[in-house]
């Protein structure tokens, strides 16, 4: 199998140590002058936002029974 073909099924991603091992996106992100680390802070920030307003969400659903 190619090196890109198990990601060119849909529905299957990489993890995202391994894009962020990808020669191409460290190039990208330095000349961005971005980090690994300011990356994952920056995801997990929105992890935990969308997870805040999934559970509002889910609060809103339940009061409307």
């Amino acid at each position: 199998m190619s090196r890109r073909g198990k990601w060119s099924v849909a529905g299957i991603e990489p993890r995202l140590d391994d894009v962020l091992a990808d020669p191409l996106v460290r190039t990208v992100m330095r000349r961005d002058g971005v980090t690994s680390e300011e990356l994952r802070g920056i995801l997990e920030a929105l992890r935990a936002q969308r997870a805040e307003t999934d559970a509002e969400g889910n609060r809103g659903d339940e009061s409307s029974d």
